[in-house]
């Protein structure tokens, strides 16, 4: 068995990998999206485990930039780790993680991020290296009980039914209260204005992965299959001041809205503002729940309290892995730190 960093060339073996894995059909344009198109792209710092010339393992991670204090990092968050049916059990996905991080270090990688799994999380405490850093946790707020009656009626009613949704969404419009407020629903991201409001927004916030434009675009709006994203912007006298990425998708037959994330001052209204004109879009969507996630520290937290949001019992531990010199005091305090669900594989679960 050869362990080694990712080549090129490898992508359509680790995809390959990833299917036969977690029974998926993801076809490989979705896999370059993700880790060759990534902004901050760093396929090296992925490692695969091969037998024969075929991968049966690997290590995936996407890059990003994260603000942390005055310094700005580059950070990884492993992804889609797997192993072959029946090679599980042994060191290799120890020896994967140790060539991974080795890469990290030599390419600068400040720190990783994640939400493993119970059991490779145990592994990771025991052997590799994780820190627990906090419990994610999760909200929900019900919104359409008539939706379970439509997925009863199913065929021509189904049909209708989303039908008048796109009929009810076109009824919202977005419009200016007396300070000069609006919200309005787009699928396309301005530039400018949108790395403006990183600028302006992210001295508030001590550790945040960078939201500017580039990586919204990406992260977001130019992946060709997956959930339906939209941006409700924020505006105030025709400034942008924060806005929120809604993600339409379903599981298990029900229409769910995720608050995948949002932005804004971290004093005024504009959170209340920006998931009360969510609602009304899921809303006109015929979505069943929304669903979103805060740090109990974050004012979002109890924002979404105040909004009817209800906390599930479930949350997801985050877990991190410092490779270089970073501020410790800063980065081992998980009041300091900002995550919203698109920090995370929300739409692949």
């Amino acid at each position: 068995m050869i362990i080694r960093p990712f080549q090129p060339g490898d992508e359509m073996q680790a995809n390959e990998l990833f299917n036969r894995v977690f029974g998926k059909a993801r076809p490989l344009e979705d896999w370059i999206w993700k880790f060759g198109r990534h902004p901050e792209s760093m396929l090296e710092a992925m490692s695969v485990a091969l037998v024969t010339g075929r991968i049966v393992g690997m290590y995936p991670c996407v890059a990003g930039r994260w603000k942390v204090g005055p310094s700005m990092l580059t950070a990884v968050q492993p992804v889609e780790t797997a192993i072959e049916e029946g090679m599980r059990g042994g060191t290799m996905i120890v020896e994967l993680q140790k060539t991974h991080a080795a890469s990290c270090e030599r390419l600068g990688v400040s720190f990783a991020y994640g939400t493993p799994t119970e059991g490779h999380a145990r592994l990771g405490k025991r052997r590799l290296g994780y820190i627990d850093l906090s419990a994610l946790p999760l909200f929900r707020k019900h919104l359409n009980a008539r939706l379970p009656a439509v997925g009863f009626l199913g065929g021509p009613f189904r049909a209708l039914y989303q039908k008048s949704a796109a009929v009810r969404r076109g009824s919202i419009r977005p419009g200016a209260d007396a300070e000069g407020r609006s919200i309005t629903v787009e699928r396309q991201l301005v530039d400018e204005q949108f790395d403006d409001l990183w600028q302006r927004l992210s001295p508030q916030y001590d550790v945040i992965a960078v939201r500017d434009a580039r990586h919204l675009k990406w992260r977001y709006f130019e992946r060709s299959t997956g959930s339906e994203k939209l941006c409700l912007t924020a505006n105030i006298n025709g400034q942008l001041a924060g806005y929120l990425i809604l993600a339409l998708t379903r599981k298990r037959s029900k229409r769910i809205g995720i608050v995948a994330d949002i932005l804004v001052p971290r004093s005024g209204q504009l959170a209340e503002d920006l998931l009360g004109h969510a609602e009304k879009v899921c809303l006109a969507e015929g979505v069943d729940y929304m669903q979103a996630a805060a740090l109990p520290h974050m004012d979002l937290y109890e924002t979404l309290l105040q909004c009817g949001f209800l906390k599930e019992r479930e949350a997801k531990s985050i877990v991190c892995v410092p490779f270089s010199s970073v501020d410790r005091p800063l980065f081992d305090d998980p009041t300091r730190w900002y995550f919203t669900l698109g920090d995370f594989d929300f739409d692949e679960e």
